[in-house]
């Protein structure tokens, strides 16, 4: 749990935004220019690989580019979609280079890109920071075989097509759904199965075929892409898990990504288009909510030309009505020695269906060890016995069910230090980015499935200042596990909620803030806190 507030609600603390950085030749620092007019035309190719011939396959990578290409469609954008095995090198060269030839002066080219990433020593000695060219894997990419090891697509090489797109005035998004290489942000527990877009890093022939354009593109500089935004599913060196949304796995980038083109909300001042800075807005916080904060995307450009018009707002699908999103029920796998207590609790427990399945669980009971593991593999919660366990599921499935309000217009919230498993004792800070409403409501999930209401107290004031960050300084104490702070920015007050969320269950949570908030401008921050105790936490494992 969270307690102990040393020194919260401070005013005028900056957002604690972490230092990005992936794929150097695409970290774009765009001069500032004139404001267009509004978006052209639009066209897009759109590639997702689950199935790969040397590799372990993806299960929501193709569910991501067809779900990217249905929003795209409704922008009225003609889209190339390449899947699977169709998705060959000299396809996708093709098809981008047909795209880039029927594109005029003020159109937008996006390319998006779901599938397994990885490395490879650099083509050009001298061209990369860590001596390693960046990839994207394609179904048929062996390194071992010349026409195999042509299956993938370079960094260098992605970097000359992009520039070739400048001189005709093009601009160009680039959502990257993959990683390359690296670690979790929390190492995943053994008892459940979560798998990564990365391949592990590899060495090719001295035979394998090498284009032009990998050579050429080593050469080109960050000012010479002034005209392309980048979305790369997390920073260099973390990896990208795939994720339950909705009951299927997905990529969270390429998820979030879709719905901003959807949502009305994403056009924050209203003006009919979504820009670069809007895209960013929602995409950053939803997608460190879907995962946990074990992903936060790296976005460039961050600053220069971020007001540019990209797409227009309204022509998505229809609105969430908040006041419908419905509790979730959870998949529960149980670790128990004996079928008899399996059976027990499938009668007792509430909001939930069982499943033998690792990899196909929210929650994993351990019996023996009373801990609950989540689907992405951390510690939701130590020390749970039956008939503790309800709370946790309540817990979960109220999660759930904000997460799912939060689409609408999520808010960012970071940790500082970082979002690691943090020690007994350590001291945790909170920081949203600066909120749009001038009313704040503080609510903490600790991991036994306590409700705790943090602010306002009674002594705060009772409205917020506009533009300015909530923040909230906090040492990790027992019991350990997840904690999730609830930061919610309305232009309404909550009072007449305020004694009601000082005694409610989880499981009545969402229902009491979906009806508080039904038309009313709101938006909400989901953020995990993972705290142990030490070694002994987890049966001998840290």
């Amino acid at each position: 749990m969270v307690a102990g507030v040393l020194a919260g609600r401070i005013a005028g603390l900056g957002l604690l935004m972490p230092a990005v950085l992936l794929l150097g030749l695409l970290g774009l620092l765009v001069p500032e220019t004139a404001r267009a007019a509004g978006p052209g035309r639009i066209f897009a190719l759109v590639v997702g690989i689950d199935r790969y011939a040397h590799y372990p396959d993806l299960e929501g990578a193709v569910a991501d580019a067809q779900d990217i290409a249905t929003a795209l469609k409704r922008h009225g954008a003609q889209v190339t979609m390449l899947l699977d095995d169709k998705a060959r090198f000299e396809r996708i060269r093709q098809a981008w280079f047909d795209l880039l030839g029927r594109a005029k002066r003020g159109d937008l080219l996006v390319f998006t890109y779901s599938g397994h990433g990885g490395q490879e020593p650099e083509a050009v000695p001298g061209s990369e920071a860590d001596g390693m060219d960046e990839t994207f894997i394609l179904s048929g990419f062996d390194p071992r075989a010349g026409k195999g090891s042509r299956e993938r697509l370079v960094d260098n090489e992605i970097n000359a097509w992009f520039k070739a797109a400048r001189s005709k005035g093009v601009r160009i998004i680039f959502v990257a759904d993959s990683c390359h290489s690296g670690t979790m942000t929390r190492s995943v527990d053994p008892r459940v199965h979560t798998p990564a877009k990365a391949i592990p890093p590899y060495g090719l022939p001295a035979t394998a075929p090498l284009s032009s354009e990998v050579l050429s593109g080593a050469k080109i500089k960050v000012d010479d892409l002034p005209h392309v935004t980048f979305f790369a599913a997390t920073q260099e060196g973390r990896k990208v898990p795939e994720i339950d949304i909705d009951d299927r796995k997905r990529g969270a980038l390429s998820y979030a990504f879709a719905r901003a083109l959807e949502r009305q909300g994403v056009d924050r001042n209203t003006d009919g288009f979504i820009s670069r800075f809007e895209l960013e807005a929602y995409i950053r916080p939803l997608v460190r909510q879907l995962s946990e904060a074990r992903q936060t995307p790296d976005i460039q450009p961050r600053s220069s030309n971020k007001h540019e018009p990209l797409f227009k707002s309204g022509s998505g699908a229809a609105e969430v009505d908040t006041a419908a999103v419905t509790p979730p029920v959870l998949r529960l796998r149980i670790m128990a020695p004996n079928d008899d207590l399996q059976k027990e609790l499938a009668r007792s427990l509430q909001g939930i269906r069982m499943t033998n399945q690792k990899d196909g669980a929210d929650l994993v009971w351990d019996a023996e060890q009373q801990t609950v593991v989540t689907a992405l593999g951390d510690v939701a919660a130590y020390h749970i016995d039956q008939y503790a366990l309800q709370g946790v599921i309540d817990k979960w499935q109220a999660l759930k069910a904000l997460k799912q309000m939060a689409r609408e217009n999520p808010l960012n919230m970071t940790l500082e230090p970082d979002d690691s498993r943090h020690p007994d004792g350590r001291i945790i800070t909170f920081t949203t980015d600066p909120v749009r409403y001038s009313h704040v409501t503080v609510i903490n999930l600790a991991p036994d499935g306590t409700v705790k209401f943090l602010y306002p107290l009674p002594t705060d004031p009772k409205r917020w200042r506009v533009g300015k960050p909530y923040r909230l300084r906090l040492r990790a104490m027992a019991p350990f596990g997840a904690d999730h702070l609830i930061v919610i920015a309305s232009k309404r007050s909550l009072s007449a909620l305020y004694a009601q969320l000082r005694r409610v269950p989880a499981a009545q949570l969402p229902r009491l803030l979906r009806q508080a908030l039904t038309a009313m401008r709101h938006e909400i921050a989901v953020q995990g806190l993972y705290t142990f105790a030490g070694a002994k936490t987890q049966g001998g494992r840290p």
